[in-house]
């Protein structure tokens, strides 16, 4: 009974470092984009981004769109590429 509750709270402890972790990962991430985005107020094109940030194309869109979201960046598209810019 004792080690079961003791299992239990390990697990649990696991959860919750495993839960921090992921949001200190996606706040590192945004603040990449942001600090590219920073250095360059001409805007960027996707690939750019992706190629800047040293991230996937598809984890760096991710963020993106929760910064768009979020109202700190802008998004407009210019024949097939999409561009960003801070706001």
């Amino acid at each position: 009974m004792k080690t079961d509750l003791m299992v239990k709270i390990v697990r649990l402890k696991v959860i919750l470092i495993k839960t921090f972790l992921y949001y200190i990962k996606r706040g590192i991430a945004k603040e990449r984009i942001i600090k590219v985005l920073k250095k360059h107020p001409e805007g960027l094109i996707l690939t750019e981004m992706s190629n800047l940030t040293e991230m996937s194309k598809i984890t760096m869109v991710k963020y993106l769109h929760e910064l768009i979201g979020e109202g700190k960046i802008r998004q407009r598209k210019i024949g097939s590429a999409k561009m960003c810019y801070l706001k």
